[in-house]
């Protein structure tokens, strides 16, 4: 099936506007890191220095791939709305664990967190491969 040049384009264009969003949160977590930063008292923690990775290396890029090349099929509802549940609580999950390893503390929940992050964002994948 082929689609026609204002379905490429439609596709770029939402392809584009979720990059955008990775993008801007990206920046939104870097200068999170450098506020936070600040007021840390000379205690840092990889989890948050690293934090605006996540979303540019999992949102920004796979994005901007799909932006580049729109002949790839974007994924549909839910493996989209699974691959964002997921690297958003992948995002949340590191920014909690470089506040508690700054205080000096732990939890199992942000453990938890994690992990049911990254299987959702895995499940997120899957669907997108194999919807039809």
């Amino acid at each position: 099936m082929t689609l026609s040049t204002s379905a490429y384009k439609r596709r770029r264009a939402k392809a584009l506007k979720i990059a955008m969003i990775y993008l801007g949160v990206a920046l939104f977590c870097l200068m999170f890191y450098l506020v936070y930063n600040t007021f840390a008292h000379g205690v840092s923690s990889p989890f948050m220095s690293l934090l605006f990775l996540w979303p540019l290396i999992l949102g920004f890029l796979p994005y901007t791939l799909l932006c580049i090349f729109p002949a790839v099929r974007a994924p549909r509802r839910i493996g989209s709305n699974l691959y964002h549940a997921g690297l958003a609580s992948l995002i949340v999950s590191s920014c909690l664990r470089g506040v508690f390893e700054i205080a000096g503390t732990t939890s199992i929940y942000q453990a938890l967190l994690m992990a049911v992050g990254a299987v959702l964002c895995i499940c997120g994948v899957v669907a997108w491969l194999f919807e039809k």
